[in-house]
């Protein structure tokens, strides 16, 4: 949870992110919950060519199990 704590704070700090959270799913399993609200659909392009994230894909501590986008 460390580092992704650290990555939730990074970027919080982007131009066009309006809350980004991380938090575990079930505080007993290793499971976590990256949530994301941005301005603009581009934005989640330009969060992958930041340096905070680049750094939490190369650990590769994420895997995608599921995934929910809305335009509203």
């Amino acid at each position: 949870m460390r580092e992704f704590k650290k990555f939730e704070e990074e970027t919080n700090k982007e131009e066009g992110c309006i809350k980004f959270h991380a938090y575990p799913l079930v505080p007993t399993e290793r499971k976590i919950i990256l949530w994301v609200n941005l301005a603009k659909r581009r934005s989640v392009n330009i969060d992958f060519t930041k340096p905070h994230t680049k750094n939490v894909q190369k650990q590769k501590l994420t895997e995608v199990e599921w995934l929910i986008k809305s335009n509203v």
